[in-house]
């Protein structure tokens, strides 16, 4: 299908429009969040204005594929039989995409510098086989699995964004000094949150709250290959920083094309997959973010970063910033969670309920199981 929708992108740019024709072209894209970002890149290539022209719909065809849950698509990969019976499957999906309506999301860049001397990112396969990608600084991301190059900062655009630090015994706090309003830590930048104590006391900075091992940074209503769908409108009761810079931060809706980005805390990785899908604690709702880290001078600051699936151990990171990158118009099914903006009652959890009930259980990890390393921390 991405074949196809590659020609349409091509006859779109060759050909004039004809009079009374379709302002936008409907583009359908079988893979998940990586393999939109590469045909909006192809079609950019040709010098088609991509928010102007195509309007996106989605084939659940990648791993975790919850882009497509988001706008309402599903999970479940099409059964191979979708061409049998005179295609009776496939007209099935072509009737929903021509009732399926166009709505905003937002496309971000990450750039993530590292150590100049000592600092590397490695990627982690799912057979748990580790691969630098650039022993130096960082590399220039690409999600269309060709060859990584090098340079200094890993950058990707894309509609789900998730960062999660601290998946070992580390805690946010171990590996993240201060998260930031802005594109740097300049005068004018607000500080969401510090965890070291000097810039507690000099910015009057805001405090984490518990204890959390996971940073969530999302742009989609849903996470961990739907395990979680609703964990935004879940967290409507309970704070992750003291105090918070928005009053309002708890009653704050979520769109995947507001130019904001939800950031959330959770205490621990069972947060997500055991029973209970109640939500995180609310951080911040906003963009652009900017975070520095710890720089330790007896041992290496190590954290694991989730992005958009795939998973990596960064050692000696420097700093993260998430700015707007444009926007797409992608189409959603009569059941996408965009404009949804409550969870069922069950779902979410009052502050007095304590977190330190959740067991310490090898099993709480499984999920992310291509991630757990033998790592000592000497801190």
């Amino acid at each position: 299908m991405v074949n196809i929708a590659y020609k349409m992108f091509v006859n779109a740019h060759t050909h004039m429009p004809v009079i009374g024709g379709p302002e936008h072209v409907k583009v359908i894209v079988g893979g998940g969040d990586g393999t939109i970002m590469w045909v909006v890149q192809e079609a950019e290539r040709h010098g088609i204005d991509v928010f102007q022209r195509l309007h996106i719909g989605i084939v659940p065809l990648g791993t975790g594929n919850d882009f497509s849950r988001a706008a309402g698509w599903g999970g479940k990969n099409p059964p191979q039989s979708m061409l049998e019976n005179d295609c009776k499957y496939l007209r099935k999906l072509v009737r929903s995409w021509s009732r399926g309506k166009p709505d905003l999301h937002d496309v971000w860049h990450v750039k993530l510098v590292v150590n100049d001397e000592a600092g590397k990112i490695v990627k982690v396969a799912s057979d748990k086989s580790e691969a630098i990608m650039d022993c130096k600084a960082g590399f220039d991301f690409e999600k269309n699995r060709h060859k990584s190059q090098c340079g200094n900062i890993l950058q990707y655009a894309f509609s789900g964004l998730k960062v999660s630090a601290g998946f070992g015994r580390d805690t946010i706090r171990d590996v993240v000094q201060g998260m930031y309003h802005g594109e740097d830590t300049d005068v004018a930048t607000e500080p969401v949150f510090c965890t070291d104590e000097d810039e507690l006391r000099e910015k009057g900075a805001p405090r984490l709250r518990r204890d959390p091992h996971i940073l969530l940074v999302m742009n989609i209503k849903s996470y961990a290959g739907g395990a979680a769908p609703r964990l935004w409108q879940a967290s409507t009761l309970r704070y992750g920083v003291d105090p918070p810079r928005d009053g309002d931060l708890l009653s704050q809706p979520s769109h995947p094309g507001d130019e904001k980005l939800d950031v959330l805390t959770l205490r621990y990785a069972a947060r997500v997959i055991t029973g209970s899908l109640v939500g995180g604690r609310r951080v911040f709702s906003g963009a652009p973010l900017y975070f520095d880290f710890h720089e330790w001078s007896d041992a290496d600051n190590v954290g694991f970063f989730n992005i958009d699936g795939e998973y990596y151990k960064v050692v000696n990171p420097k700093s993260l910033s998430v700015t707007h990158g444009g926007k797409l118009q992608v189409l959603h099914s009569k059941s996408s969670a965009a404009h949804q903006h409550h969870a069922h009652p069950d779902e979410v959890e009052d502050d007095s309920e304590s977190e330190d009930d959740v067991a310490h259980t090898t099993s709480q990890f499984q999920w992310l199981d291509c991630v757990r390393w033998g790592i000592d921390s000497p801190r």
